[in-house]
């Protein structure tokens, strides 16, 4: 059965299997010997790697305690008397080392720490945001009848690049905060290499800011295009807040062949993005009152983005990522590596896959 939720894109660290270690342990009878054990434990031999680890396993008749890795010794009855002449421990008071398998790494998931416990007791500390997005739970009914109207039209403008013979990928940038559309675009990669469905978006929303690179040319050029996408717009929106943010980029409808330029775009030449955030650049300060590119928004994408869209993404500081179907030849969100999650980043963003569209989009 298909899931009918967002899937989070999570690191790898996430769905790994338990991976087990070596380690040398002992059986400790009388009780009253553990907190003197343990303190020396603590200040002689720690477990670098491996805090996720309670060091004490009760057992029916005592407790076990891990005592090193076996790779940290090479004579282990040598090492255990020296050690117990150090702490002052009668030895036959101390059951003989014995190996034990322990999970390796700490635990993420709920899943992770069942599975682990099975082996030995470890520390787990639930993340409730990422347990509520791989359970279903972190997006109620109506965040996921607004979320699918967004992917329905980034699917809408998917579909107007099918009838132009281009890449068939479309794109919606969204404030989830106000409930508005920032930004509809498509591919237009025929027209320059650069011009994908994310880059076009992120261009828009740089120009509802005052900058952006792109001149796409006249607005609305294909009456019949642009009508057909404002039904579409009319037919997932009530709102007519929200549908006056619904302005659509340029190249979507006109098809031109325009290349990237420096030059900032005119004041009157920005019908595409949307008027909110046209009329906050009008009215403040650039660097007072606006976020930078795409801080605290989010995209819905009909493909999952290439590396080269990914990092866009992360220089743009999105805060969400939605995508419809995988690209198991370039997608850096999930297929090829999860550019999303790279430690070294200055930035990081949330990926969620399917989950937003019953019918099915063919890429």
């Amino acid at each position: 059965m298909a899931v009918q939720f967002p899937r989070p894109v999570l690191a790898d660290e996430y769905e790994r299997c338990i991976a087990l270690e070596e380690v040398f342990v002992t059986k400790v009878e009388d009780k009253a010997c553990i907190s003197s054990i343990l303190k020396a434990l603590k200040s002689s031999l720690p477990l670098p790697g491996l805090e996720h680890l309670k060091r004490v396993k009760s057992l029916d008749d005592g407790v076990s305690i891990v005592l090193c890795r076996s790779s940290d010794v090479t004579d282990i009855n040598s090492f255990f008397r020296e050690i117990c002449e150090m702490w002052n421990i009668r030895v036959d008071g101390l059951g003989q080392p014995l190996v034990a398998m322990v999970p390796r790494h700490q635990c993420l998931t709920r899943q992770q720490f069942e599975d682990a416990s099975k082996h030995w007791p470890v520390n787990y500390h639930e993340n409730k945001h990422v347990a509520r997005a791989i359970s279903g739970e972190l997006f109620d009914d109506v965040e996921l009848k607004e979320m699918k109207q967004y992917m329905e039209l980034a699917i809408a403008a998917a579909n107007h690049c099918m009838t132009m013979k281009k890449d068939p990928v479309g794109a919606v940038v969204v404030d989830a905060h106000t409930h508005s559309v920032l930004a509809i675009s498509c591919d237009h990669t025929c027209n320059h290499p650069l011009q994908t469905a994310v880059m076009v978006c992120v261009d828009l929303i740089a120009q509802s800011q005052g900058g952006g690179v792109y001149q796409l040319g006249v607005p609305f050029a294909n009456a019949h295009l642009c009508s057909q996408l404002k039904d579409c717009i009319s037919n997932q929106f009530s709102s007519t807040d929200q549908l006056a943010g619904c302005l659509l980029d340029r190249l979507l409808v006109t098809g031109e062949n325009r290349e990237p330029t420096t030059h900032k775009t005119a004041e009157n030449q920005m019908p595409y993005c949307s008027n909110r955030k046209r009329k906050l650049h009008m009215q403040h300060d650039e660097k007072s009152s606006q976020p930078y590119l795409c801080t605290g928004y989010d995209l819905y994408i009909t493909r999952e983005p290439s590396i080269m869209c990914a990092m866009a993404l992360v220089h743009s500081r999105i805060r969400r990522v939605f995508y419809r179907v995988v690209d198991p030849n370039r997608g850096a969100l999930g297929s090829t590596c999860k550019l999303h999650v790279q430690h070294g980043l200055n930035h990081h963003f949330e990926v969620y896959v399917g989950g937003l569209c019953e019918a099915d989009y063919i890429s």
